[in-house]
């Protein structure tokens, strides 16, 4: 006999329903998009008997494709009715969106917008009739068609937001000939929905935040939001308060018949499971900032999830690609392979004024017992003030002056108080050995931003759940175990080369013949080794600004997009 379930039970915990609501939510559009490919097609929308030839239409297309062409400033606009000239170019001007079947599915874009995080009502259609007597009118809405499907084709393949600027680099190009084959496949598929569908990331964390955002949307929707827990003195185990069954209710606990006022163990184990889950120290102790965490609403968690799908969109990487990943908000360096984690180690980011950027690369080197050239920032900002206060900190922290060929210049010579930052001919440079502050190795990786792994003295950091604390640079908890790993994939002579570096105090530089792929992003919702999704502090507020266009009804453009992804190049 079938088990009975009820979604609003009241002793169902929040976990449960969560599931539940996203499981049926997943279940039902499958069989809205199985009723869609079942629904007989009845022939053209256009057909002669309205008056409307295939002549007289492909004739209006054509005309209005041309006045389109030269009505706009707006170079999204632009963009998209290029691409859709091109579209109906290549066709000869035939209409593309004529089924049954296909109207039925253009109905259902805003619905598979919001199953993406998208705001449906930009994908939204006018009501379309089977016949129209006006030919011109016909031929607006077919144009109008292809551009919504251009659009969502576009944002749910590269992401709505364009995430490139002076400080973000993470989005692959593409030309206007690879949308106009969007639109082609498009026009060309079985079930127009399926394929739009497909064309957004589809590994486990997409879709874990898919479902996610399902069933937080149903719970809201469904007024299934827990009480606040109010604010007083911090929760300890043993401790009675009045607020312990709210806790318990924002934890998806059942209710207790005895002692329901008692924080007991059970209790404190699913704080502190729950801490771990949001980047917490994992005490079972409700403090300020874990009640903080626990109050986030159904609302504001639905947000966050919406613009992580954003985030993914844009960092997709390709089938089959393994590669180095780093989680700048989750403070994390993985090894993915087949597109789950292998291994990660603890890092350290840049601090919220020099903030790590977001961008692709490769690691082509290492640098064994590296000298430290101190970054245009930290010499603005932090050394050169401190020299013009007492000139001997230069040799207190053992740097020394190089000329921009690597050669030594006496110190000595140089008037610190009458120096400037841009107008400074040379560099400050730091030796191997302790002190420096990239420790004993450094990872080379091409990019704009001066960025790259590292070792750190402060080993001490890694410890904090917190740690935005470089000034930019990404440092590593286990550089020897990246080095041994990354050379293991190189020849042989790499590693023979480490090994013989790491036994001195030279500099050495060890190059790769097979450069790894490396991504460095931010991602405020990631998943743990166990396949849950985890919450990590929008450290840098970008969140925001991504869901600001999320809402908006137009693409944000490159140029404005710097100031809201920023980051300082440093060190």
């Amino acid at each position: 006999m079938p088990t009975k379930i009820t979604l609003a039970a009241p002793r169902a915990s929040r976990t449960t329903l969560l599931y539940l609501h996203a499981r049926l939510h997943s279940v039902a559009v499958l069989l809205v998009v199985a009723a869609l490919l079942a629904a007989p097609a009845h022939g053209r929308l256009i057909n002669d008997s309205a008056g409307n030839s295939a002549a007289e239409l492909r004739q209006q297309l054509k005309s209005q494709l041309s006045a389109d062409s030269t009505g706009s400033d707006d170079l999204n606009r632009q963009s998209v009715d290029s691409i859709v000239q091109s579209f109906y170019a290549e066709r000869s001007f035939r209409p593309a969106w004529t089924t049954h079947a296909q109207q039925l599915e253009l109905r259902q874009l805003p619905r598979l917008a919001e199953l993406h995080g998208l705001t449906a009502t930009e994908y939204q259609l006018p009501a379309v009739t089977r016949e129209f007597a006006d030919v011109a009118a016909v031929a607006r809405l077919e144009l109008q068609i292809s551009r919504t499907v251009l659009t969502i084709a576009t944002h749910l393949r590269y992401g709505k937001m364009e995430p490139a600027g002076k400080y973000t680099r993470l989005r692959v190009q593409y030309d206007d000939a690879a949308r106009t084959e969007m639109l082609h496949s498009a026009a060309a598929s079985e079930s127009l929905l399926i394929y739009l569908n497909n064309l957004a990331p589809q590994d486990l964390l997409y879709r874990k935040l898919q479902h996610s955002l399902a069933g937080h949307r149903t719970m809201r929707d469904d007024g299934l939001e827990s009480p606040r827990i109010k604010a007083g003195r911090t929760l300890e185990p043993g401790m009675r308060d009045t607020r312990v069954p709210q806790l318990r209710q924002r934890l998806g606990l059942e209710p207790v018949a005895d002692d329901a006022d008692l924080y007991d163990a059970p209790l404190a184990a699913a704080v502190a499971r729950f801490q771990q889950r949001h980047r917490l120290q994992a005490d079972g102790i409700v403090g300020p900032r874990t009640r903080r965490t626990l109050n986030i609403s159904l609302s504001r968690r639905i947000a966050q999830l919406r613009v992580n799908l954003e985030w993914q969109r844009w960092a997709r990487t390709p089938a089959g690609t393994d590669y180095l990943r780093v989680n700048i908000p989750h403070y994390t360096l993985q090894w993915v392979e087949d597109g789950r984690s292998q291994w990660s180690m603890r890092t350290q980011v840049g601090n919220k004024d020099r903030q790590t950027p977001v961008f692709r690369s490769v690691v082509n080197a290492i640098s064994a017992n590296p000298t430290w050239t101190i970054p245009p920032t930290i010499f603005r900002e932090d050394i050169l003030p401190l020299l013009q206060t007492d000139a001997a900190y230069l040799q207190q922290k053992g740097m020394y002056v190089v000329d921009r060929r690597g050669r030594p210049v006496d110190a000595g010579l140089i008037d610190w108080q009458t120096t400037t930052a841009d107008e400074f001919p040379y560099r400050l440079r730091r030796g191997p050995g302790l002190g420096n502050a990239l420790g004993s190795m450094k990872f080379m990786m091409p990019n704009p931003y001066l960025i790259y792994l590292h070792d750190t003295p402060a080993k001490h950091l890694f410890r904090q759940p917190t740690r935005a604390t470089s000034s930019g640079c990404i440092r590593v908890e286990e550089p020897q175990q990246l080095a041994e790993f990354l050379v293991s994939m190189q020849k042989q002579r790499s590693q023979q080369r480490l090994v013989k570096a790491m036994s001195t105090n030279k500099t050495r530089y060890i190059g790769f013949d097979a450069p790894v792929p490396i991504i460095i992003l931010y991602a405020t919702i990631d998943l743990n080794d166990e396949g849950e999704l985890i919450f990590a502090d929008d450290i840098y507020h970008r969140d925001r600004q991504v869901l600001a266009v999320l809402n908006s009804t137009q693409a944000q453009q490159p140029d404005t997009l710097i100031a809201s992804l920023g980051g300082r190049p440093g060190g």
